[in-house]
């Protein structure tokens, strides 16, 4: 498929869940002969810091040589399986495209904003020749973008468009983990939790005193908090019924279940993770 990003609107209250919206961008396209041109990620300002790579965790997390640990922003990729569980597909070949692109001996320059709930570091990685780890990644098919408030002030918007036009690249040429069907809400189950993207037509839209509730197909809810609503503010949520939407964050079991209301929720926190398709059927 080719996935052009499209305006967003924003929908209401059924089911708790995580939202992913693509934006409108001036991308830039070779039209005559149907061919993406991606300008890099810029290369860090002057400045930042160093810091020496100790080892891979996975794809989306490093250790240095200080005992730091860094997750980068922007980006999630599939996970190392853990606690019996087993690697999710394309799981060690993100780990070995991290340790393939930095390398043993570089430095790793670092754009840091702050630290999550793991006291994991958040930050954009650069190698010193100024080319961005997530964009690699990105650009193989081997992560998806995701953004999560909040958002480092200093950011800005905190979207780039390379980070953008590198999936979309990817996704077009169907590298990795684009070169799999996308999961159709009317069939997901809990053996979906964890992140993934997913399609869906909205069926019903309601709002909450705390929530606005987004009911798909199946057995899947999404749900925004109103603590989120004003990165929505652009979006008319009551109008999603019956739009088919692609969305990507962390599908979850509802605990305790409640009867009537779908089993499975994501948490859509910000625009960046939906995208309104229109009111056409899932294929």
């Amino acid at each position: 498929m080719c996935s052009l990003w499209r305006s967003l609107k924003v929908p209401g209250q059924f089911r708790s869940g995580i939202f992913v919206f693509r934006f409108l961008f001036p991308a830039v396209w070779l039209i005559s002969v149907g061919v993406p041109v991606f300008a890099q990620c810029p290369p860090p300002t002057a400045g930042l810091p160093s810091a020496q790579l100790l080892s891979v965790i996975d794809g989306d997390t490093l250790l240095l040589r200080d005992r730091r640990k860094i997750r980068l922003l922007d980006i999630n990729t599939p996970e190392l399986g853990r606690d019996g569980r087993s690697d999710e597909r394309w799981a060690q070949a993100a780990k070995q495209a991290v340790a393939d692109f930095l390398g043993k001996e570089n430095r790793l320059i670092l754009d840091i904003y702050g630290k999550d709930r793991y006291n994991r570091h958040l930050a954009e990685v650069y190698r010193e020749d100024g080319q961005m780890l997530s964009e690699h990644l990105l650009q193989a098919g081997l992560g998806w973008r995701i953004l999560v408030p909040p958002l480092p002030h200093s950011r800005g918007s905190s979207d780039k468009l390379c980070l953008y036009q590198a999936e979309e690249q990817a996704r077009r040429q169907k590298r990795g983990l684009w070169s799999h069907t996308i999961l159709n809400s009317k069939v997901a189950t809990s053996a979906n939790q964890g992140f993934t993207l997913m399609r869906g037509r909205v069926e019903q839209v309601a709002t909450s005193q705390h929530s606005t509730w987004i009911d798909l197909e199946g057995d899947v809810v999404l749900h925004i908090s109103h603590r989120d609503l004003h990165w929505f503010s652009a979006q008319d949520v009551s109008q999603w019924r019956g739009q088919t939407v692609e969305v990507r964050g962390w599908l979850r079991s509802r605990k305790p279940p409640r009867s009537g209301l779908a089993s499975l929720r994501m948490d859509l926190r910000h625009p960046a993770m939906i995208e309104l398709l229109g009111k056409q059927l899932d294929k």
